[in-house]
């Protein structure tokens, strides 16, 4: 039983890390995180704008269809400009 108990006890100290050790690599998982978001925002934002000037589907937040309405009272179904509209309603 001792054996056994002493087994657990070193077991578990020896899969203790060093808290130190943990620190440093959050801290390098912290930087790299950082850096991959700026990455990110630079990529998406030099993508959003498609030649034409409409919004590219996969770099665009949120709804891309224009915010105009129709004559009938419905949001127009057509793609949006960078300003939110299409080319006729404001576009």
């Amino acid at each position: 039983m001792r054996k056994i108990l002493l087994i657990i006890i070193v077991t578990l100290l020896c899969s203790c890390d060093d808290p130190n050790g943990k620190t440093t690599e959050l801290k390098q998982l912290n930087e790299r995180i950082t850096r991959l978001e700026q990455k990110i925002d630079s990529l998406t934002h030099t993508s959003n704008i498609e030649a034409d000037g409409y919004i590219n589907k996969s770099g665009f937040k949120g709804n891309d269809h224009c915010r105009g309405i129709t004559k009938k009272g419905a949001q127009c179904k057509r793609k949006a400009k960078p300003n939110g509209y299409c080319w006729q309603h404001g576009g």
